[in-house]
């Protein structure tokens, strides 16, 4: 009877809760928090590469050259390796395949653009 009692419950709760992981709320500060994410992201790129800025069209960055030294390339790896990481922690369940995932060993990642990063590893 006990066991019983036990599947029943398991049964009502577990859609509750997948339910509750997937309510519309969740999944709009969920969209949220990509599109932030995405947005810092792409602030962060003009800033680091103000020529690419300027062939965009954003002129907040014309009076600036890339830097091309270790420590910025460095600094560069660095925050790509802490944007990684945050995009990973995204859940994006729920939300529609033409976001862009990237599939690989870690699973579903929010596409985030090339990551071209000399002896970096996503594997």
């Amino acid at each position: 009877m006990r066991y019983v009692v036990c599947l029943l419950m398991l049964t009502m709760l577990i859609p509750a809760a997948l339910f509750a992981a997937n309510s519309p709320a969740d999944l709009e500060a969920r969209r949220k928090a990509l599109n932030d994410l995405l947005h810092e992201q792409w602030e962060y790129t003009l800033r680091t590469s103000p020529i690419f800025a300027s062939i965009l069209g954003d002129k907040r960055y014309n009076d600036k050259l890339d830097d091309f030294s270790q420590k910025a390339i460095d600094d560069n790896l660095e925050q790509s390796r802490r944007f990684l990481a945050r995009f990973e922690a995204i859940d994006t369940t729920g939300f529609p395949n033409s976001v862009g995932t990237v599939t690989g060993e870690r699973g579903r990642t929010p596409f985030m653009g090339p990551v071209v990063v000399p002896g970096f590893s996503l594997a």
